[in-house]
């Protein structure tokens, strides 16, 4: 039964959507930009309140002109910072400006059956360039409790799961940071790769709608 909880739940989150992998990846033996630069970008999340419910990013949102593609975030991701969760994350693109449009995922007490689904709205714009690796900086979004009139960090229903979890009771604060200090050792560490390449370095900035699911 909570396996079947599982499934609907990330059915649900990808409903209508057109999703891949991310170019890197576990099992990934090459990097081939002729097919497009790398963008690297990494998220943090976490909650101030029911924690236990931890927010576990599952897919994130990468728009251009003529360009949408929701990104599959590895398995085995969701390392442990001190209480929060990271995820590594990277998106193959032709030249040109980007954003990062949303994070989805889910958030469960995994030894109990109630999970929920959360969809926040980042709206991070960065730039790609031709033939390169670029890191575009880190995501960092924290679940609070909404005050009215603020948006919800997740849908209201259903009423049990989304109640329990606490994103429908919760909104998103967003920050897009430099953290290449410690993101492209990272990278670098789950990806040896990369240390053939030279990665530049472009952070993204939030513009226009920061929030999350309307009302």
């Amino acid at each position: 039964m909570k396996i079947l909880s599982v499934l609907a739940l990330l059915l649900l989150l990808c409903s209508s959507c057109v999703t891949g992998n991310m170019p890197l990846r576990e099992g990934v033996k090459s990097i081939d930009l002729e097919k497009g630069s790398i963008a690297l970008f990494s998220i943090k999340t976490s909650k101030t309140f029911k924690q236990e419910y931890r927010a576990v990013a599952t897919r994130v949102r990468v728009t251009g002109v003529d360009f949408s593609k929701d990104y599959m975030i590895p398995e085995g991701q969701g390392d442990w910072t001190g209480g929060d969760l990271e995820f590594f994350c990277s998106a193959q693109l032709k030249p040109g400006i980007y954003k990062i449009k949303s994070i989805r995922g889910i958030g469960g007490d995994l030894d109990g059956p109630w999970y929920g689904t959360f969809n926040c709205l980042v709206w991070a714009h960065f730039e790609v360039l031709p033939n390169e690796i670029v890191y575009v900086g880190r995501v960092v979004a924290r679940c609070r409790g909404r005050r009215d009139g603020e948006p919800r960090a997740g849908s209201r229903f259903p009423l049990i799961n989304q109640g329990i979890s606490g994103f429908a009771a919760g909104t998103w604060d967003l920050e897009a940071i430099d953290n290449s200090a410690f993101d492209l050792k990272d990278f670098t560490d789950r990806y040896p790769l990369l240390s053939e390449f030279k990665i530049a370095k472009r952070i993204m900035t939030l513009q226009g709608k920061e929030a999350v699911v309307p009302r």
